[in-house]
């Protein structure tokens, strides 16, 4: 049986994954932000970091707790 959270990434949700896993440690990711690839149509396209919504100035996008940490 295939792994379900290995099928999520494939459907490119990898990015809500993360973010997903941010807030139930407890951060904090600005709903106006996406992680995605750059390329949707591209499967091995880098991820980055993307607005939805034009962002005010000083706005917080993201508060990543100490135990999100991979060091």
């Amino acid at each position: 049986m295939a792994d379900p959270q290995a099928s999520l990434v494939e459907q490119g949700t990898h990015g809500e994954l993360i973010i997903e896993w941010i807030r139930s440690k407890g951060g904090y990711v600005n709903p106006k932000i996406e992680i995605r690839r750059l390329l949707a149509e591209v499967p091995d396209a880098p991820f980055g970091m993307f607005t939805k919504e034009k962002l005010a100035s000083k706005e917080k996008l993201f508060e990543i707790p100490r135990s999100c940490l991979i060091t």
